[in-house]
């Protein structure tokens, strides 16, 4: 092991009341009166360093002599165990390794042992500490010096994240690794991480689950090998001996087979069944809802890699008349299956030469690649094979015969081209007997799309050539050296392949950039966006932000941002500011963006982009953004939330009041929720029984910062009304708010309350 030998100050120095001082004549050092001059420590020193503040904020220094360290203090005193260290390297806070005789322990700044130099073995695990080995005994020393884990065990494996498996001899155990103990190591003689929820333990040479929250036991380790956990861990399958057990999701053996040879699981898509295919034994399909396996016969073949299957029962075996009506879903019936087992058809055909389909029972027709069984998308509607026309898929997207995917260019409202995402390359398109088709033929490499001068038509570019378009995509004009087009009240100029903007015969944007587009804010409150006053201006991989108004760069492009506003860029809170003057600014690309808030009224940045930004906007009525659950204010300083309730929809349905909320500065809390329901006299009214209609939710799970489309309150108010033969009553439902652990009232704003009235006509 390397050790360094030096004092980490991290504070700087204090002022000292001495200093070192070599005698040359006697090749000494010595501290000096830095008042007078004179010795306060005689030379009798091979070395000694300044005074400097350690971290708990007093001076201390070191001296060598004869090889060995030692730790002086401000007035010349050495300090606890004296000149003995061999090697001395900073740990954190007042700790320190040290070496005496070829033994290593952890002192603090005065010297003074907190761990005494035993240690045969340090071993270093980052920022979390040390695996110290003392006496043939492992534990875990904190970089402070302070122990997380005794040294009391044989081994320690820091492999997995997040735990330590401990050994103490044959015995392992199991420790989180804050230290805290999840199995102790008496039961079990070895463990292996499965997943998130359960760890595999193994009691000599059988196999089981523990729960990993807790150590307890899923499934007791009585088995020779685990093949997996199926069906959402409905069906767990062990193998002991020449059997094949499966258990259901509380560990109990629902069903066992013998088998030889591999075993093949095939997990049907709903969930509620899969296929046992041992090699030398045939097949079981394993009913979860029945927690029973049954034999079969299958017959297989594949279809562009899907898998057909079709079941029928296994010959001389009886089943009974529940098993049939449990078979009755499963047998008989032609299926496809994807590798993954998740996609589930009942037929398929090709459409030509590049694409098929695959339809399932519910009558959707999913499109794929010839050669390919990743699914492009569901159909939306009938598929229409003509070489110029884009089909709809459900997701938003198109695809032409060839099967290459676009997203759609929408403006106002209408799709007016379509991007293709492989290629990048923009088609003018237009929609023809409900189809949209290709318009002209050349592929744009950019097309500008800007709503200020739609629907005039667009900026088409290609290669060193622009083109003034119609929405149809016929071309109007040509762009060359000076030219230019006119829009409206603006003019789009286009100077030797750049562009600048001209607004009433005036230039107010020198023709210097390589595109221009518009930039849209988001409505708060129904997230529409709108025109705005700003222009985005690009030049190279940089953007900048141009006030049309004003008549300047508002952004300037030396600040290096690659996005301003993030349009389709997905960002989720894309300039829905309730302040307007705050807009998202982006570094890095749109599949690995580092985002940043820019303040346009004071003209600066507010935070400085970052991968790890997290922003979002204030509830109505706040000023500023969220980033990572914390407010800010428009200039960038936190903000202290009154702790509030934002009603901002009440509505009712199915028989009940509906609140829609946003949590503001109630982190950590968990609400009661109340929903009083008022006669038309002001008194809470009463049910049949004489009970008040006081209807109670608890917020099951800690609200965050900002619950965007939620907690629902709902309760069935309808049933608790009685109405006497043709009458009616107005009945006010009022939501209210509690802290569930103090009983403090929270403040609820907004549409906190609805009225409904109840009739009856016999």
């Amino acid at each position: 092991m390397i050790w360094i030998i030096a004092i980490v100050t991290g504070m700087g120095a204090y002022a000292q009341s001495i200093v070192p001082q070599k005698d040359e004549k006697k090749g000494l050092w010595g501290y000096v009166s830095k008042s007078d001059g004179k010795w306060v420590v005689k030379p009798k020193f091979d070395e000694a360093t300044e005074l400097t503040a350690s971290p708990n904020g007093q001076l201390r220094g070191t001296v060598t002599l004869k090889d060995k360290k030692g730790f002086i203090d401000d007035s010349g005193k050495i300090l606890g165990a004296g000149i003995i260290f061999e090697e001395i390297t900073p740990m954190q806070g007042d700790a320190m390794f040290v070496k005496v005789k070829g033994k290593t322990g952890v002192a603090d700044y005065s010297g003074v042992y907190k761990v005494k130099p035993e240690a045969e073995n340090v071993e270093q695990l980052g920022d979390e500490g040390w695996i110290v080995t003392m006496k043939g005994k492992k534990g875990l020393l904190k970089n402070d010096g302070t122990w997380l884990v005794q040294p009391l065990y044989t081994g320690i494996d820091a492999s997995v994240p997040g735990y330590f498996i401990i050994k103490s001899g044959e015995k392992a155990g199991l420790l989180k690794r804050d230290g805290s103990s999840i199995v102790e190591p008496k039961d079990y003689t070895g463990f292996k991480p499965y997943n998130n929820k359960y760890w595999l333990v193994d009691k000599k040479g059988k196999k089981g689950l523990i729960e990993t929250a807790s150590g307890k036991i899923f499934i007791t380790p009585d088995y020779d090998g685990l093949v997996g956990l199926y069906l959402n861990e409905k069906a767990n399958i062990f193998t002991k001996g020449n059997k094949i057990h499966i258990l259901n999701e509380y560990g109990k053996r629902k069903a066992s087979f013998s088998y030889s040879g591999d075993i093949k699981i095939t997990e049907m898509p709903n969930r509620k069944y899969l296929f046992v295919n041992s090699s030398g034994k045939g097949a079981h399909i394993y009913l979860c809802d029945y927690n029973k396996a049954y034999p079969i016969t299958y017959k297989s073949d594949k279809f562009h890699g899907f898998d057909r299957l079709e079941i029928d029962y296994a010959p001389y075996h009886y089943y009974y008349s529940e098993d049939k009506e449990a078979l009755k879903p499963y047998i008989g019936h032609v299926k496809y299956y994807s590798p993954d087992g998740r996609n589930d058809y009942y037929s398929g055909g090709d459409i030509n030469d590049y694409l098929y389909y695959m339809r399932g029972r519910n009558g959707r027709d999913d499109l794929y690649l010839v050669g390919d069984n990743k699914c492009l998308g569901e159909i939306d509607g009938e598929f229409n094979g003509s070489k110029n026309a884009f089909n709809k898929l459900v997701s938003g997207q198109y695809v032409d015969s060839e099967g290459n995917l676009y997203e759609p260019i929408i403006v106002d409202g209408n799709v007016v081209a379509l991007r293709n995402l492989m290629t990048g390359k923009y088609s003018i398109v237009k929609k023809i007997n409900g189809l949209l088709e290709k318009q002209g033929g050349i592929l744009y490499d950019e097309l500008i799309t800007n709503n200020s001068f739609y629907p005039r038509g667009f900026v088409g570019k290609t290669g060193n050539k622009a083109y003034w378009l119609s929405p149809s995509g016929r071309i109007e004009a040509e762009f060359s050296k000076d030219s230019t087009v006119q829009v409206d009240s603006f003019t789009i100029m286009d100077i030797n392949g750049k562009f600048g903007i001209k607004k009433d015969g005036k230039i107010i944007l020198e023709p210097n950039y390589d595109s221009i587009t518009n930039v849209e804010f988001y409505d708060i409150d129904d997230d529409r966006p709108y025109d705005t006053k700003y222009r985005m201006v690009k030049k190279g991989d940089k953007v900048g932000l141009f006030d049309e108004d004003k008549a300047k760069i508002v952004i300037p492009l030396e600040r290096g941002y690659s996005n301003i506003c993030g349009e389709k860029w997905n960002y989720k809170a894309t300039n829905r500011f309730e302040d307007s003057d705050l807009i998202c600014v982006f570094t890095g690309d749109k599949e690995n963006p580092a985002v940043g808030v820019w303040n346009l009224k004071l003209g600066k940045e507010v935070l400085k982009p970052s991968a790890d930004n997290k922003i979002e906007y204030l509830p109505k009525g706040y000023k500023g953004y969220y980033n990572n659950n914390v407010a800010y204010s428009p200039a960038g300083s936190k903000l202290n939330l009154s702790p509030a309730i934002d009603v901002y929809q009440a509505e009712w349905g199915n028989g009940s009041p509906y609140f829609f909320t946003k949590m503001v500065g109630l982190e950590g809390r968990t609400i009661d929720f109340y929903i009083t329901a008022y006669a038309p006299n002001g008194s809470v009214y009463k049910d049949r029984s004489g009970q008040k209609c006081i209807y109670k939710f608890s917020q099951s799970e800690t609200p965050n910062s900002q619950i965007e489309y939620g907690p629902k309150v709902v309760h069935y108010a309808e049933g608790d009304v009685y109405l006497k033969p043709f009458s009616s009553i107005t009945i006010k439902y009022v939501l209210s708010a509690k802290d569930a652990k103090t009983g403090a009232s929270i403040p609820v704003k907004g549409e906190k309350s609805i009225s409904m009235t109840f009739s009856r006509d016999w």
